[in-house]
């Protein structure tokens, strides 16, 4: 709905959580030059928790493209974390960081999981996967695992427990949401 708004041709896309450095305006013209009109423009981004920022856990190194023409661009239909679609070349540039302030309080620790693992549960329920033991039991340690020791998380302290943790909280909860919703299915028919 936003993207077709705009009326100008270039459009920068950021969350509510997310933050630009002041001078990014600036910044960022200087890639807008004539001859750029197939091209976008993929930031850096570092996600924060609880006021620090995550350097490892599958949080870093992440580039996302936020900087492109209006013209051939379109957000798929996800509810949570949507995808952009865009025909043109990416041009990356570095030295511009979006801060993403993902959780910062306890409180939001404790509610985005649910909310993100109802959202998608739903979706994989409408593609009709279903839920298992299996999913249950093992899914979440190994999502723990993964973010924990294969990337890296334990170089984050406190904090990088803490994500790992709510990871594998978001996959039961997600799993369990999909296993309820099979059995309400199953005692419907």
């Amino acid at each position: 709905f936003a993207l077709e708004q705009c009326t100008q041709p270039w459009v920068l896309w950021i969350d509510a959580d997310e933050r630009l450095e002041p001078d990014a305006g600036a910044r960022l013209a200087r890639f807008i030059v004539p001859g750029m009109e197939q091209a976008s423009i993929a930031l850096h981004r570092v996600t924060h928790f609880l006021g620090a920022p995550i350097r490892h856990c599958g949080w870093q190194n992440e580039t996302l493209v936020r900087v492109f023409r209006r013209e051939g661009a379109r957000f798929d239909d996800a509810p949570v974390h949507e995808r952009l679609g865009t025909t043109a070349r990416t041009l990356v540039t570095s030295d511009l960081v979006l801060t993403h302030l993902s959780y910062e309080s306890w409180d939001q620790c404790v509610e985005k999981p649910r909310a993100y693992a109802r959202l998608g549960a739903e979706k994989a329920f409408r593609k009709g996967k279903r839920a298992s033991a299996f999913d249950l039991l093992w899914r979440p340690p190994l999502r723990f695992l993964r973010m924990y020791v294969l990337q890296l998380g334990v170089l984050d302290g406190a904090r990088g427990v803490l994500v790992c943790s709510l990871g594998a909280w978001q996959v039961f909860l997600k799993y369990a949401d999909l296993w309820d919703r099979g059995r309400r299915q199953r005692g419907a028919s």
